[in-house]
């Protein structure tokens, strides 16, 4: 479906650089952070003659979240919905287990929070880290270096 190198050119940039390209499946906690790496790298300035992939980021809901988003209770059953976590769950996983270094939940939250937190907070605090160095980063469509396809069921 892909060919192995895509052009695209940098920006400021006359020559044509040849990205590798790269599927990603799934923009739940592990795509994010995968696309926020991605940016983080390239602000970085990691990105010298065109090292970093393009990545395509398929994802099946209309939104970013995977098992963490907020699912109506009439779509429950369709099957972009089916993985979901029901609205009233909490982590059993100490947040100290999965906080970020570089976004600690002090600096989301504004003060302390208990060591279990309910979905849609963790949710609300893993977009936030994905936004910290591109508010555009989630926005469906395409990017320098990605691009996001909602609604979209790989088979």
């Amino acid at each position: 479906m892909f060919p192995d190198k895509v052009s695209n050119s940098l920006v400021g940039n006359n020559r044509k650089e040849k990205r590798t390209r790269v599927a990603l499946i799934g923009c739940g906690a592990a795509g994010m952070c995968f696309l926020n790496a991605l940016i983080t790298r390239k602000k970085r300035g990691d990105d010298v003659d065109g090292v970093l992939p393009y990545i395509t980021c398929f994802e099946q809901a209309s939104e970013p979240g995977g098992c963490w988003r907020h699912v109506p209770k009439d779509t429950q059953n369709q099957s972009q919905n089916l993985a979901c976590w029901y609205d009233e769950v909490w982590s059993n996983i100490a947040k100290e287990c999965f906080e970020f270094p570089d976004y600690t939940y002090k600096q989301h939250f504004g003060h302390s929070v208990p060591a279990f937190l309910p979905r849609k907070d963790l949710l609300e605090y893993f977009k936030q880290r994905t936004l910290i160095n591109d508010r555009t980063l989630l926005d469906e469509g395409k990017h320098e270096l990605h691009e996001i396809r909602f609604s979209t069921i790989v088979t």
